[in-house]
Formats: structure tokens, sequence, C-alpha cells
């Protein structure tokens, strides 16, 4: 009766730590916002904040057998174009991971992701953005997640 006990006592706290992961709240906070940089050309910056060092999300190289990586779409429609791949402005910290036997690269604190887009017509011009990624630390990984940002461009 009393491994019983214990074994019941060993389920119920394993399955209540297990739960608790569950309720862990998302440690990136993100806002979007863009910059003129050319002629009907705009740069789309979504900007994330990991307040917790302990946390990261993973750069936006795609890996083989590897980890979650961080995807920017911008949504094109008549107006709005994409120009060329998204890209991280932020530092990429690069380091062998060996649950994925690979360098893969992570991002703290401040993270900047961006593409470049071309813009025609005339008058406000809305886009939407996604930003998707996955937050980890060193003992577990959220599930992915995504963002998605209406930006108008006042032109």
């Amino acid at each position: 009766m009393k491994k019983l006990l214990l074994s019941l006592v060993a389920a119920f706290a394993a399955f209540s730590m297990s739960a608790q992961s569950f309720n862990i709240e998302q440690p990136v906070k993100w806002s979007a916002s863009y910059e003129k940089i050319g002629q009907d050309l705009y740069e789309i910056i979504i900007t994330g904040t990991i307040a917790d060092q302990s946390w990261h999300i993973y750069d936006m190289t795609e890996y083989e057998n590897g980890p979650n990586s961080t995807i920017l779409t911008i949504v094109e429609n008549d107006n709005v174009k994409a120009e060329g791949k998204p890209y991280m402005k932020s530092k990429v910290i690069k380091k062998y991971e060996p649950m994925y036997e690979q360098e893969i690269g992570i991002c703290t604190g401040k993270i900047i992701a961006a593409q470049k887009v071309k813009v025609t017509g005339s008058g406000d011009i809305t886009l939407y953005a996604v930003i998707e990624w996955q937050a980890c630390d060193e003992g577990h990984c959220l599930p992915p997640t995504e963002e998605e940002f209406k930006i108008i461009i006042k032109r």
C-alpha cells in the first residue's frame, strides 16, 4: 500500500510539473514598425524583447533536423511585394547544440527581424506581417507561436 501511495504521489507531482510548463507566460513581446529606405521601398521591422535572459529564440536559418526557426512573412497584396528574403538585424549567437548535432543560431534580449517591401499605389497602404517563433530555455521549449501585425504605411 505504501508503494502504491508513493507511486501515486510521484505521478501527481510529475503531472503537476508538466501542467505548470504549459502555464509559462510567453517570454517574447513583439511590436511592428517601418522605415522608408528608398523610392517606394520600405523596411518592415518586427522587434521582439525577451526580458528574462534565460530564454532565447532561434534565428531565421532553416535547419535540417534542427529547431523551429523564426519566420517572418509579409502578406503580399496588389500594393505590397516583398523584396528579397527576410533577415535578422540583431545579433545572432552561433553555438553547437548537441541535441541537434549542429551549430545553431540563437537570439536573446532585443530581437529585430526585417523585410524590405516595394509599395505601389497612392495614399496610405495597409499590409500584414506575421512573425512565427519558438521560445526555449535550457530546460524546455514552448510550442511554436505566431503573431500578426497590421501595419499602415503613411505616404
